[in-house]
């Protein structure tokens, strides 16, 4: 799994030169077709990167979109971390919906709970 492909994406010179070590890692996989790759990305890099959106649309590659967070999903995650989702505006909530849920849990201040799911929902 290459997770935070953005982070090598070219439109806004963050780590660009770290592209041929992924590339090259792909390469190296051609002669093994039973090996599977998972590269994780957000859409809007893929689709303003030429480099990144040249790696999807590569043989034997599906995309796998996901979807905004349910409001509800997202209070039981701030829940569980001892944050209280009540305390939070609109606009916050919504970001955490659509942006970096994990983020908020891991920079919010004192003492917190690790959240770890049971199951993937959707």
């Amino acid at each position: 799994m290459i997770d935070q492909l953005d982070a090598v994406r070219t439109y806004n010179g963050r780590m660009s030169d770290a592209y041929e070590a992924v590339e090259d890692v792909l390469a190296q996989l051609v002669v093994a077709p039973n090996v599977k790759v998972l590269l994780v990305a957000r859409t809007v890099d893929i689709d303003n990167d030429r480099r990144l959106s040249a790696l999807v649309d590569r043989a034997r590659t599906a995309r796998f979109p996901l979807g905004v967070l349910d409001v509800e999903q997202v209070r039981t995650v701030l829940s569980a971390s001892g944050m209280e989702p009540d305390g939070l505006g609109p606009v916050t909530l919504e970001l955490n919906r659509r942006l970096d849920l994990d983020l908020s849990v891991r920079t919010m201040p004192g003492p917190r709970t690790v959240y770890e799911p049971t199951a993937v929902s959707g």
